[in-house]
């Protein structure tokens, strides 16, 4: 039988091999798609750690400036450095701590407002800042920016700097006072000339404590009672009102283990932890629930407890027991530091303060150092003496930047 040419085809087809068939039902397989690109290295950004404060000897505060002097016996400042009162011999203001130039083995640091003094450990005196009226003790009216020697003070036992007048207890146990004298600061009788030399003061030879104020000065004595001289216009002195006064003791004040003077009020620290305040009262500054002035001490309330006390312009602070702080009196940029602007005429908690080991209050700010070593300031910041590198006033505490 003969095959049609379609089935002659078909039969070649299937007896050719196997191996000759075209696979037409299975594609190749495809090539593997190809790795992504590795992303590009991150960058390691180290943490930016906190410094720590540095081991911290004493802590002072003046007009817009604050100091501390260190373990290590050198000095630190921040804030205002108008009249070279930063110590570092250049104009700019500071915001965080700066050195102290060519300053160390210092022993004690006192402040004023814009003038500082230092007693180094071999018992030389170094001063700086602001001289308008001779206050640093080398009889110029020159302002000092860097640390200058005052030869004739060397042995000083106290020196207590003003506003623009120094005393000093010396080595011989008398009461020296030196600069401006309009109302009678510098205690030599009825004389109100200015003196660019130290003149003694008519006190007793048995000083515990010497502190200056913006016009005023007092000394406590060992046997625990307080004398004060100067200006009395508000009462400042605890013996009445008067334009200026020699050395006159404080009625009625007894047991008084500190005393502290702020711009035309001051107050004392008495053996049972009661604080007596007197003076200027505009801003409850004295502490007695009233605005009203006293010529005469009284008891500041709700306080108790106390083991230190410092004074600021027109407002006041104390370091209680506990390690927490109670201020009063004026407070239009946080100077209590109780996160309000309202003055308060009797003691107010600062917020956020505990352990508290050091205290220091200037014109119009504050500062604290606690027990862990860490500094805070709160109050006026307008030329960085709150030290947290901004000027931006702080109605509470915050750390001082190192």
């Amino acid at each position: 039988m003969r095959l049609r040419p379609q089935a002659a085809a078909l039969l070649v087809a299937l007896a050719a091999p196997a191996c000759l068939v075209p696979d037409i039902l299975t594609p190749p397989p495809l090539p593997p798609p190809p790795r992504p690109a590795a992303p590009p290295p991150t960058a390691q950004v180290a943490p930016v750690e906190k410094v720590a404060a540095p081991p911290i000897q004493t802590l002072v505060a003046g007009r817009s400036v604050t100091c501390a002097q260190l373990a290590d016996a050198t000095v630190r400042c921040w804030g205002s450095n108008t009249s070279g009162t930063l110590g570092t011999g250049k104009p700019e203001d500071a915001h965080v701590p700066v050195p102290v130039t060519g300053l160390s083995s210092v022993a004690v640091l006192w402040l004023g407002e814009d003038h500082v003094f230092t007693r180094l450990a071999d018992g030389s005196v170094r001063s700086w800042g602001n001289n308008d009226h001779t206050e640093l003790g080398e009889g110029t009216t020159d302002d000092r920016r860097t640390p200058t020697d005052i030869p004739w003070l060397k042995g000083a036992q106290q020196i207590a700097p003003g506003k623009w007048h120094t005393c000093v207890l010396d080595a011989a146990d008398l009461v020296r006072c030196w600069g401006y004298n309009a109302s009678g600061e510098l205690g030599h009788g009825p004389s109100t000339r200015d003196s660019k030399t130290a003149v003694t003061v008519n006190v007793p030879k048995n000083v515990k404590m010497l502190v200056a104020g913006s016009g005023h000065s007092c000394v406590l004595l060992k046997d625990g009672t307080v004398a004060c001289w100067g200006s009395g216009l508000d009462g400042q002195l605890g013996s009445g009102h008067a334009l200026t006064k020699p050395p006159t003791s404080v009625p009625k004040l007894r047991d008084v283990t500190e005393i502290a003077l702020g711009g035309n009020h001051s107050c004392a620290l008495l053996a049972d932890g009661t604080v007596r305040c007197w003076g200027r009262n505009s801003d409850g500054q004295v502490g007695d629930g009233t605005t009203k002035d006293r010529d005469t001490p009284v008891e500041v309330k709700g306080l108790e407890k106390v083991t230190h006390l410092d004074l600021g312009e027109s407002h006041s602070c104390a370091l209680l027991a506990d390690g927490t702080v109670r201020c009063w009196g004026n407070n239009p940029l946080g100077e209590l530091g109780d996160g309000t602007t309202e003055d308060k005429s009797t003691p107010v908690a600062v917020k956020g303060l505990t352990d508290v080991r050091l205290l220091a209050v200037g014109f119009s700010h504050s500062c604290a150092l606690d027990t862990r070593g860490a500094v805070r300031c709160w109050g006026s910041n307008t030329q960085g003496e709150i030290g947290d590198g901004t000027i931006e006033d702080k109605p509470t505490p915050v750390e001082v930047k190192w």
